[in-house]
């Protein structure tokens, strides 16, 4: 359904953001703040997709977040989708959205597809990111089963079922059929609603490759780490090579399914978990208790200032206000390790589980995870795989006996 109304104004939201705000980020970056001459029968939902068409057709896509009135009138929290490629930075016309008619659609929406709600849920709430997923395929009739696996997934098995595929397109250096994508980590995937009510599924493996000029000097590059991911910053002067691989399958309809591999391997060697959270409630109350136990059990009596063990548990480690063993030595350590009786959280959120008759369980089973504490019933000892393995981790640390 199509909504037509009129922009009478748009800023950009952080004004009237303080960075106090549990969700500063959600609030500010990309995201606008816009009054429409009428207000509009919404229900704001971060997992919902408008379409913004305005001036010239130029077309705008983003979640809406706030509804709300001030003396401007009705306006609403607008966060705009990543371009086609997240890192190239926008040009300012593009990041400007102009005052003028505007048709609304809705694109997008999990309540729309056979499964989507109930995929949602799996991931405290938010559609899941498909980013670093590998993809398999089986065509079967007139349908195509996707399956997605690890990476942005973490623990969970995705399978779309696209049924009556009415067309496919490729494009790029590489990409000529869907089955260009088989076994690679792919970089995003969208779902979009047509206006004749098919989907649209989106696939892309674009990248970007920086070419440094024959005289380049390396000692201009800046290491730089962004939200655990470290990269290196190129000199201007490099030139930035886009490469398009992706695709677009044209279906009339998606169902889609979902399992936890995690607990796949667990069933098979007969380990017995309890899952001390549960997806709907999203109760971290369970996690933030081992949390607070590990910290009072490993470093009651650690001087902790300045290192930011709020933020990470493990910079306990790194900063070496405890000895641990680290790489190699920590794996050996936790393989050796008995694990009778185990317990497993991440550095943040609800999840945790309590293992019994764990000592088959193996590094490659957590490989989900980045940020996991795996610590034995008495709290003797412990092992963490970070997001930093390699850098900083994984570690293993035993209490010395007394």
């Amino acid at each position: 359904m199509k909504i037509s109304n009129h922009i009478l104004k748009c800023v950009n939201n952080r004004r009237f953001v303080s960075r106090k705000d549990k969700d500063f980020y959600e609030l500010t970056f990309g995201t606008k703040r816009i009054w429409f001459s009428e207000k509009l029968n919404i229900v704001p939902d971060k997992n919902i997709i408008y379409e913004l068409t305005i001036k010239n057709g130029r077309k705008i896509e983003g979640n809406i977040l706030v509804l709300g009135e001030d003396k401007f009138g009705f306006y609403v929290v607008f966060r705009m989708l990543s371009w086609r490629l997240a890192w190239i930075e926008p040009s300012p016309s593009e990041k400007r959205i102009p005052r003028g008619a505007v048709i609304i659609r809705q694109v997008f929406s999990p309540k729309a597809i056979k499964g989507g709600t109930e995929l949602v849920n799996q991931f405290q709430g938010v559609w899941p990111y498909f980013y670093c997923s590998s993809m398999s395929i089986e065509r079967k009739d007139n349908s195509i089963k996707l399956l997605f696996q690890e990476g942005g997934l973490r623990d969970m098995a995705v399978k779309l079922i696209l049924l009556n595929v009415q067309s496919e397109s490729y494009e790029g250096e590489e990409c000529t059929c869907l089955e260009y994508f088989t076994g690679k980590k792919i970089n995003d995937l969208d779902i979009r609603k047509g206006e004749d009510g098919s989907f649209n599924v989106l696939l892309n493996n674009n990248y970007i490759e920086y070419i440094p000029p024959e005289d380049c000097d390396s000692s201009n590059e800046t290491i730089i780490e962004v939200e655990g991911i470290t990269s290196v910053t190129q000199p201007s002067e490099d030139t930035a090579i886009e490469h398009i691989n992706e695709g677009i399958i044209r279906c009339e309809s998606i169902e889609i399914c979902c399992y936890n591999l995690f607990h796949i391997i667990l069933e098979e060697k007969k380990i017995k978990y309890i899952q001390l959270f549960n997806n709907d409630l999203k109760d971290c109350s369970e996690a933030e208790s081992l949390r607070k136990k590990w910290l009072e059990e490993f470093a009651k009596d650690v001087d902790t200032s300045g290192i930011y063990i709020e933020a990470f548990l493990w910079h306990v480690f790194s900063n070496e206000r405890l000895k641990a063993l680290q790489g190699e030595e920590a794996k050996e350590k936790f393989k050796a390790s008995s694990k009778k009786n185990v317990y497993m959280f991440l550095n943040e959120g609800y999840f945790a589980y309590y293992l019994e008759n764990a000592d088959k369980l193996l590094l490659e089973d957590i490989r989900f995870y980045k940020d996991i504490y795996v610590v034995d019933e008495d709290f003797t000892w412990t092992f963490v795989s970070t997001h930093e393995d390699g850098w900083y981790g994984p570690y293993f640390y035993m209490k010395e006996k007394r």
